[in-house]
């Protein structure tokens, strides 16, 4: 399903919609009915509801200080969302106050990158940082999955086809643009992934809203990533 939203201010409007989810009275219904169980359903939705408050917050601060902070308080504002969507997709067995050890941390090596690469151009620091997939772990009902945050998200990640139509004003000329988000198919299986290198560069490139601005510079240097397969709409 497709919805046109005029929003004056795009961030503020996102920040409303995902208030949505902080309402107990309309989410745990959606609960019940996605898992088709009544199990932790109340709890569940107020982990969402604490996971995006923190999401907000953690943006709302990152506004207020310098980039030497910056990029620690927009990870953190995205791993809470990121936890947000886990919950809501996921049964109670991912609770937060649920998860078993291998869920406990990032999912990701610790990114590397040499002093030396600081002053590289973007193209090279992008390609230069990296992190790897540790091997995959027993998590819930003896399945194997991918390991922490990274590995959860990964499970629940779906796209839709969304039509973004922006507006902006010129004197009394109201121009406007459209642009229209990929439909992208999860290609690659857990196994696949384990074991595997991501450089910084691949990963922004899979985010569609993350690759655009990094587009112009990185498209001609790395090579069409393979974790999802995306189709324009027509």
């Amino acid at each position: 399903m497709q919805k046109i939203i005029f929003a004056e201010d795009p961030e503020k409007t996102l920040w409303w919609r995902l208030g949505y989810f902080k309402n107990l009275d309309r989410v745990i219904p959606l609960i019940r009915a996605s898992h088709n169980s009544d199990d932790n359903a109340k709890k569940q939705a107020r982990q969402i509801r604490y996971c995006i408050e923190q999401a907000e917050e953690y943006f709302q601060a990152a506004t207020d200080v310098s980039v030497a902070t910056q990029p620690l308080l927009l990870y953190y504002g995205m791993a809470s969302l990121a936890w947000a969507l886990i919950l809501f997709k996921k049964t109670g067995d991912y609770a937060l106050d649920r998860q078993k050890p291998g869920h406990q941390d990032h999912g990701l090596t610790r990114p590397i990158l040499n002093y030396g690469d600081r002053n590289l151009d973007l193209r090279k620091v992008l390609e230069a940082i990296h992190t790897t997939v540790p091997p995959l772990i027993t998590g819930h009902q003896n399945v194997n999955e991918l390991r922490g945050t990274f590995g959860l998200l990964f499970a629940v990640a779906q796209h839709e086809p969304v039509s973004v139509k922006v507006f902006r004003q010129k004197g009394i000329v109201t121009e406007s643009t459209s642009r229209v988000m990929p439909v992208a198919e999860m290609t690659t299986k857990p196994d696949d992934l384990t074991g595997a290198t991501l450089s910084l560069g691949r990963l922004l490139l899979e985010v569609p809203d993350m690759a655009s601005p990094f587009g112009a510079v990185v498209s001609q240097h790395f090579r069409k990533p393979n974790l999802l397969r995306c189709n324009q709409l027509i």
